[in-house]
């Protein structure tokens, strides 16, 4: 499997999983029986809560793997590397995990960039995943978490 193509079953598997929680979600709008018992009550407002909270998730991660792939943020990814202290070239597509602010860890797929001359050597110096870096995210988390 390519790079390309695991980005791309990733995105799939993820549209799979939101339209699976958008119909979650209006089963649970549409259920004919009240509560009644606040027990019942409190199970029911947390299942909507959870079902929220992992599509919430979902879409952020399409977001941010569109966000990745958009001109924008490929232009400003050359300008952080042009303007890198240490001169940086691209080590392939990887996949990372990014925790939301709703809690849920998606995986993106982007370049990482590692620094030149680095072949044969044994121990892997830092590099960076720098379009992660332009859209604001710091140890593996969003902006807003």
């Amino acid at each position: 499997m390519t790079p390309g193509s695991n980005s791309q079953a990733q995105c799939d598997t993820r549209l799979r999983e939101i339209e699976d929680r958008l119909r979650l979600l209006d089963h649970l709008a549409h259920l004919p029986v009240a509560a009644g018992s606040p027990s019942e009550l409190e199970e029911y407002e947390r299942q909507v809560m959870r079902t929220t909270e992992q599509l919430a998730g979902l879409i952020t991660g399409e977001i941010l793997q569109a966000s990745l792939a958009s001109e924008t943020v490929e232009h400003e990814v050359e300008r952080l590397v042009d303007a890198s202290a240490k001169p940086l070239k691209k080590d392939g597509m990887q996949g990372v995990s990014v925790r939301t602010a709703s809690g849920v860890t998606v995986r993106i797929t982007t370049v990482y960039y590692r620094r030149k001359g680095q072949r044969g050597t044994h121990r892997r110096l830092p590099g960076l995943y720098a379009g992660v870096v332009v859209l604001g995210i710091y140890a593996h988390c969003t902006p807003a978490l």
